[in-house]
């Protein structure tokens, strides 16, 4: 398990999260990426590749509203499980 995956909920309270998370929401308008919703906004790792290294690897995150994130690790979990079977 790698560091950022220990400590996460740590790592997203943390100024160098904070820049990162500001600087996706200022490239995507502050909107959300699928829906186009303005509110309830966060920030979604595509992989966690680069987890700790984000600013030089942005191409790699995306805005979304809360709904479509949860949407997009729902869709992760059930490939998973496909995969698994």
């Amino acid at each position: 398990m790698k560091p950022y995956q220990r400590n996460y909920k740590n790592y997203l309270k943390t100024s160098y999260w904070s820049e990162v998370r500001r600087m996706v929401l200022l490239r995507d308008d502050f909107t959300c990426q699928d829906c186009q919703q303005k509110r309830l906004l966060e920030i979604h790792h595509k992989t966690y590749r680069h987890a700790g290294s984000e600013k030089r690897h942005l191409s790699d995150l995306v805005t979304l509203c809360r709904a479509c994130h949860q949407a997009r690790h729902d869709k992760k979990k059930r490939t998973l499980k496909r995969v698994k079977k």
